[in-house]
């Protein structure tokens, strides 16, 4: 998948180098697992949207790092079950 984003990206640049200058290596700068996360953290930031619905949102990134081991996460943290943040998950994607 991330191949075919930056096949996308270089259509951009290509069409459009006001948006991406040709400067810019598509492939160093962008990826789909970073570039899209960080785009939507962005947005929600400047819609104001609640820091703890920010965090919670992006939370399973932190879990992923940890390979298995525990997180050095807060407790409050470590115990919140995601499948039951439904509502903090809703309130960030209607933010944006």
């Amino acid at each position: 998948m991330d191949t075919e984003f930056l096949k996308q990206l270089q259509k951009v640049q290509e069409a459009r180098p006001d948006l991406i200058p040709p400067s810019i290596e598509v492939g160093q700068h962008y990826s789909i697992f970073r570039s899209l996360r960080r785009g939507s953290t962005a947005r929600a930031r400047d819609r104001k949207v609640d820091q703890d619905c920010i965090d919670v949102h992006n939370r399973w990134r932190t879990l992923e790092r940890t390979s298995g081991q525990r997180s050095k996460a807060s407790m409050r943290d470590y115990y919140t079950d995601l499948r039951l943040t439904l509502n903090l998950l809703l309130e960030y994607s209607r933010a944006l």
